[in-house]
């Protein structure tokens, strides 16, 4: 294990109570034994429609959430192992920044004292800390002293930003971090962590439904599907070339303007499944048109499609073949 964030079959799974006496105890797959290693500096772009456990292996990560099985190692320290003071001083290494800018911040302080809060915390409490911070995301002095109710959900996610990267932190877990802006904002806010990734040599993972915005910050991408990692590769790589058919599915939905770069449609249908109960086999297989009997009775692993993309599915090359890919 080489990278700088190595996730080593993480799961998770949640157990439901019977809804009534007498009832089937239940589980939710919400991870279901995720492999994948981030090089230190790069970024890792994760994508998956909502409900596909990409929020609970950020979780995870972060030691939200204990993994049920498996192991979390960020810069050769196995996390998933710490506890108390322990696991307090390593998260100076990993910080998030959350999905809602305004709900990830305390409404009864003013920006000052959040950014601040954290500093405190480690015995590291500096007012100039705290202005340089707050130069360094693009916030003012009249900015640090209102409260997050009076500020624009552009300049919230600013003092989110400031606060994860307030310890100087190796890893950062963006989750969905433009999401729940305005558009001409997500822009800015999407400059704003290219250049302090660039500036402060940070390593990310940076969480998305939307392809389109992760195609301009990730060095890479791993596509999630109901708890799998199915698809990985460089960004370029991926978007020209997809091998799985979900992967496809979520190009698709990425507007093309020139009809010089749409491309066929994926032999795709049908939603997402339950998590509680998940199909056999290849999870994707109740909404592919290719899916046959090995599909159904075994687990498609990770394999080298072009070096380093990587696909799990068992006809990868069959569904390349037949929708002749040739993503602009």
């Amino acid at each position: 294990m080489t990278g700088y964030l190595v996730l080593d079959n993480v799961g998770k799974t949640y157990t439901l109570k019977p809804s009534k006496i007498g009832g089937a105890v239940r589980h939710v797959h919400a991870v279901d034994g995720v492999s994948l290693e981030v090089a230190r500096g790069e970024t890792l772009g994760l994508v998956g429609e909502s409900g596909c456990g990409k929020s609970t292996l950020a979780k995870l990560i972060m030691h939200l959430e204990v993994p049920t099985g498996g192991r979390v190692v960020i810069d050769g320290v196995d996390h998933s192992r710490l506890r108390g003071p322990a696991l307090k001083q390593a998260r100076r290494n990993f910080q998030m920044i959350f999905q809602d800018p305004q709900a990830s911040l305390n409404p009864r302080m003013k920006a000052r004292a959040i950014i601040g809060e954290i500093l405190g915390n480690y015995g590291k409490a500096s007012s100039q800390r705290v202005d340089e911070l707050a130069a360094l995301v693009g916030l003012g002095d009249f900015h640090l002293d209102r409260y997050p109710h009076q500020l624009s959900g552009g300049q919230c996610q600013r003092i989110g930003i400031a606060r994860a990267i307030a310890l100087d932190p190796g890893l950062i877990i963006a989750d969905e971090p433009v999401s729940a802006l305005d558009v001409s904002i997500q822009a800015q806010i999407l400059n704003l962590i290219g250049r302090l990734r660039q500036q402060l040599d940070l390593t990310m993972v940076f969480i998305s439904h939307d392809l389109s915005v992760v195609s301009h910050v990730a060095d890479r991408v791993a596509v999630m599907y109901l708890g799998r990692i199915v698809e990985i590769g460089r960004t370029e790589s991926l978007f020209r070339n997809p091998r799985h058919p979900y992967t496809r599915m979520l190009l698709e939905a990425v507007p093309q303007p020139t009809p010089a770069k749409r491309h066929a449609r994926a032999a795709v249908s049908g939603e997402l499944p339950s998590p509680i109960d998940p199909p056999s086999g290849c999870h994707f297989r109740t909404r592919c048109a290719f899916a046959g009997d090995e599909c159904s009775s075994k687990v498609p692993v990770l394999r080298p499609a072009d070096s380093p993309h990587m696909v799990a599915c068992h006809k990868a090359e069959t569904i390349a073949s037949s929708l002749n890919m040739n993503v602009a």
